[in-house]
């Protein structure tokens, strides 16, 4: 992919846009950008083999303008078919001269969905709040809100003392693992709108392959009945990848005011830099996370875009006036025979 716009170029990540970070502060940058441009390589074959091998890897597009790297933009697959990626809002290297940061950003939204549009079914992004222009291009660009997601940091400075009280009776934490990957999936699907999961279009085997940092399910257990209480899954388009959601049933177990602090506790012993996401909406689990010495350090909203629903719709307005068309050509040949008046 390549596309020019006056003196913006957008493409895909190539070996030539590395030497353009060899300058100052960006050389840092060279390392990881090597490791997105071999992930971008391994990206396009899995294009290739599309259907024998599963989607796994990203894909990285570059804005530059006269040959300076300007602006970054990456893009992730969220379930194995390809159907639904997300993208991450642009990653900004140097300060446009000619354009601005806005019109940049758009452009590489709006060239990122132009990417493998036969098997891309839908996309969603991630962006802060009050990033008023991010949120302007995504809805521009057909983007509609799906949730408002509140980001929590554990309060390091004033540091209470750890919750040492184990599980209840009959209630355990297992990680994430190809028994339990459907007891993951219900919890997600019932906490979700069903416009965001057809978005996501998720398969248990796709939670397995974004099992880091480590996801996990709180379980009570009755015989040999589980039943799914609370689950830590990866953010699906945090920038912090060291950020774990909370996922649960709809309906408020009271058992979880006791074991959500026990298992945050624990949690923090082996991630203790791990970022928690939870909905803006669920009033219990903040207040916990409140309560548990953790502080809301963001809110982010993330928004989705089908095309299926697009296709569909323009599928069905064709069908429609078809069908019309097809009624007004159904002239009779003749004059319909006067109707006869009839005293009774």
């Amino acid at each position: 992919m390549q596309i020019s716009n006056e003196n913006i170029k957008i493409e895909t990540l190539k070996a030539k846009h590395l030497p353009m970070l060899a300058h100052g502060e960006h050389t840092k940058r060279i390392g990881r950008m090597q490791i997105m441009l071999i992930k971008t390589w391994l990206s396009e074959a899995e294009d290739k083999f599309q259907g024998i091998v599963p989607t796994r890897q990203p894909k990285c597009i570059v804005a530059t303008e006269n040959n300076t790297l300007i602006a970054i933009l990456v893009l992730q697959p969220i379930n194995r078919r390809g159907s639904c990626w997300s993208i991450t809002p642009p990653e900004f290297i140097n300060s446009p001269k000619l354009n601005s940061k806005y019109h940049i950003g758009y452009l590489l939204l709006k060239n990122a969905l132009k990417l493998d549009e036969s098997i891309i079914q839908s996309w969603i992004l991630s962006c802060q709040v009050n990033d008023s222009d991010q949120l302007a291009i995504s809805r521009e660009l057909g983007f509609r809100p799906q949730k408002i997601l509140k980001e929590w940091k554990y309060n390091l400075i004033i540091d209470k003392n750890k919750n040492t009280n184990i599980f209840s009776k009959d209630i355990q934490w297992e990680p994430l693992n190809k028994d339990n990957a459907k007891l993951l999936l219900r919890l997600k699907k019932v906490s979700e709108s069903v416009q965001l999961r057809e978005i996501l279009d998720l398969q248990s085997i796709d939670l397995l392959d974004k099992n880091d940092p480590e996801n996990g399910i709180l379980i009570f257990k009755n015989n040999n009945q589980k039943t799914p209480l609370l689950a830590l899954s990866t953010s699906l388009c945090s920038e912090d990848f060291n950020s774990l959601e909370i996922i649960r049933d709809l309906a408020w177990d009271n058992r979880l005011n006791r074991e959500t602090p026990i298992l945050l506790d624990k949690l923090l012993k082996t991630h203790p830099k791990i970022s928690i996401q939870t909905r803006s909406d669920d009033i219990n689990v903040n207040n916990i996370l409140k309560d548990s010495n953790w502080i809301e350090t963001n809110e982010i909203m993330l928004l989705g875009k089908c095309l299926l629903n697009r296709k569909l719709s323009n599928s069905k307005v064709f069908k429609e006036s078809s069908f019309e068309s097809i009624l007004n050509g159904l002239k009779p040949e003749q004059q319909s025979l006067p109707t006869p008046n009839i005293d009774i």
